[in-house]
């Protein structure tokens, strides 16, 4: 990775803290102010107009105030403020190694379970329902090679070319199930549950156990192209049945198909996070990971 294009990304980041910073710093006083300040210049432009404030409603004035005022404070605090709060518990190392962490981690449970789920969902699942499953799935992978030139088979490539498409996937899973087309919403909850292996490298294993058990129906899985080539109204491209994606085969103990060495994909799996976060842009995250590939050996 070409130190040039390291310190242009840092310098960005350092510029757009400091924007954030900068404005959070102005902002937050000024806001903790507001209210009182408010409630003064009501009280003085009101007192020529006749109005007065009385006996009975000095205490529910006073109980507004004493409520109002902290609830003001508090999210004014973390809608403009928040920027200054997080900045110095980044300097101090807090937010990364705490907040980042524990978020992480919450993410990482909830796609746990959802894959688990998944599988025990294939495990219960008869053999016409995975050979469906298995169809439809490299059906949708050779179209969406041929529409975008990427190959779901090789899912750390794909991530690479397309940071979004997990998230992609996942919206398009959104809109299959809400029309109610399982045709749909299947292969593409297959293709999301392999690219999230590689996205979160601790549901690779998970992703795995995923493919030893759509693994099992291989053998019906053309008999199933067959049968579903009259709801997509289309022969079913099946042409890589027997195929793993690269990565998951489950006959191997461990990753010795993948193209990336760990200490490679870790480099290209941060550089997407700060993409993702919006800190570099993306003709940044592109040469930076391709100055990550032409060094990895």
């Amino acid at each position: 990775m070409s130190s040039h294009n390291q310190g242009d990304a840092r310098t960005a980041i350092e510029e757009q803290n400091t924007q954030k910073n900068t404005l959070s710093s102005l902002t937050l006083p000024l806001a903790i102010l507001g209210w009182p300040i408010a409630f003064g210049l009501f009280i003085w432009m009101a007192e020529p107009y006749g109005y007065r404030i009385d006996r009975s409603e000095t205490k529910q004035m006073w109980l507004t105030f004493g409520v109002g005022w902290p609830l003001w404070a508090i999210t004014i605090f973390f809608m403009a403020g928040g920027n200054l709060f997080k900045s110095v518990l980044r300097t101090s190392g807090i937010t990364k190694n705490a907040f980042k962490a524990g978020t992480k981690r919450k993410i990482t449970a909830v796609q746990t379970a959802e894959l688990n789920e998944y599988i025990n969902v294939l495990k219960g699942a008869d053999d016409e329902e995975l050979g469906v499953a298995v169809a439809t799935a490299l059906h949708l992978a050779e179209k969406y090679k041929i529409e975008t030139g990427i190959d779901l088979f090789q899912p750390m490539s794909a991530i690479q070319q397309s940071p979004d498409i997990t998230f992609e996937f996942a919206s398009e899973i959104e809109k299959a199930q809400a029309a109610k087309e399982a045709h749909r919403s299947t292969p593409l909850l297959v293709w999301a549950h392999t690219l999230r292996g590689f996205s979160n490298p601790a549901l690779r294993l998970h992703a795995r156990k995923m493919w030893a058990e759509l693994s099992r129906v291989f053998p019906y899985a053309a008999t199933a192209a067959g049968e579903c080539s009259i709801i997509f109204g289309e022969p079913l491209q099946i042409d890589r049945l027997g195929e793993f994606p690269d990565g998951l085969n489950p006959n191997q103990q461990r990753d010795v198909s993948s193209s990336v060495a760990p200490k490679i994909e870790s480099e290209l799996m941060k550089l997407n996070d700060l993409f993702e976060r919006g800190l570099i842009t993306k003709e940044t995250l592109t040469q930076m990971q391709q100055d990550v590939l032409k060094n990895r050996d």
